[in-house]
């Protein structure tokens, strides 16, 4: 699923971003979307869970860097493979005598809880990322502030 939504006070943040170092823009980045996933998805969508595998599923339900440096996906692990079944379901199975098993049908619970998720992300981002950047910020204050007076 493809959502846009909006986050405030963007161009404030970037100018604020851009005084930093590449790296640490990307942690900054990084950090404060890896603590939307943990905190808005992984525990409020492990909590939503109607299966009894709740616990287990709720490991198997990680946050792993993209791509970029910027960039970070929650999902499933291959860990997990009963939940997948649940999740995605499974094809017809038959034995070799031609005997039918039957099949999972799909019930996407994981998925579309975190899909519904989206806005909490987005809020979470809004009001953290600022308080990121600031922390950031105060850091490297204080570090020129130790060079300075060492000097």
């Amino acid at each position: 699923m493809e959502a846009k939504y909006k986050v405030k006070g963007l161009k404030e943040h970037t100018d604020a971003l851009k005084t930093l170092p590449a790296l640490m823009q990307a942690a900054i980045i990084r950090g404060v979307l890896r603590d939307a996933g943990r905190i808005e998805i992984q525990k409020k969508v492990s909590a939503s869970l109607p299966y009894g595998k709740r616990r287990s599923v709720a490991k198997e339900l990680k946050i792993v860097n993209g791509k970029n440096k910027t960039s970070v996906l929650v999902g499933l692990t291959t860990d997990e493979f009963v939940a997948r079944f649940f999740e995605y379901g499974t094809m017809e199975r038959e034995t070799r005598a031609g005997h039918n098993r039957g099949r999972i049908s799909a019930k996407p619970v994981i998925e579309t809880a975190i899909d519904e998720r989206a806005k909490d992300v987005v809020g979470y981002i809004n009001s953290e990322f600022g308080n990121r950047i600031a922390t950031h910020l105060q850091r490297k204050i204080k570090s020129a502030k130790r060079r300075n007076s060492k000097a």
